[in-house]
C-alpha cells in the first residue's frame, strides 16, 4: 500500500434499528464452515443482532477496541456516523496479508463491523447475512 492509499468504506444497510456507538460485540464463534458475531442491541435488551458469515475456512477474522481502530487510519473516506456494518476497499488489514494468500483467494473482501466498544474486520469471501434473534439463542455449531 502506498503513503497516498485511503481506504474506501463502503456502509451496508442492515436495516435494524441501532446506533453503532451504543453497541457491542457480544461474542464470536468460528466454525469450520460459519462464523457468527452477536452484537448488543441497546434499545431491545431482549433481542441481539447476529451476523452470519459462510465459506469461512480461508477467512481471516481480527478483534479490537475502538480506539485503536479509530486511530488506525488518519481520514478515512465514506465513514457514516453511526454505521455498523462497511464493507472496505485498500485497508491495511487486508493489503499486508501475504501475497499467496490474496492470490490463491482472490475472492476475499473486507468487512468491518464498528461500534462503540469491541470491532470486528474480516475477511472472507461472502458478506455477511443478518437477524434479529432472542438474546439466549445459542450459536448453533458447524462441526460437521
Amino acid at each position: 500500500m502506498s503513503e497516498t492509499t485511503v481506504p474506501i468504506y463502503r456502509p451496508v444497510k442492515i436495516q435494524v434499528d441501532v446506533e453503532s456507538v451504543d453497541s457491542g460485540l457480544l461474542r464470536f464463534f468460528h466454525g469450520n464452515y460459519l462464523a457468527y458475531a452477536d452484537f448488543h442491541l441497546p434499545k431491545n435488551e431482549k433481542n441481539i443482532l447476529r451476523f452470519v458469515l459462510d465459506q469461512v475456512s480461508s477467512s481471516i477474522f481480527r478483534i479490537l477496541d475502538e480506539f485503536p481502530l479509530s486511530t488506525e487510519i488518519q481520514n478515512p473516506e465514506g465513514l457514516v456516523k453511526n454505521n455498523l456494518l462497511y464493507e472496505v476497499f485498500d485497508h491495511p488489514f487486508l493489503l499486508q496479508q501475504s501475497e499467496a494468500w490474496r492470490k490463491v483467494n482472490p475472492e476475499i473482501r473486507h468487512y468491518q463491523f464498528v461500534t462503540g466498544d469491541s470491532c470486528l474486520d474480516a475477511l472472507t469471501p461472502n458478506p455477511p447475512s443478518w437477524a434479529v434473534v432472542p438474546a439466549d439463542m445459542p450459536i448453533p455449531f458447524d462441526d460437521d
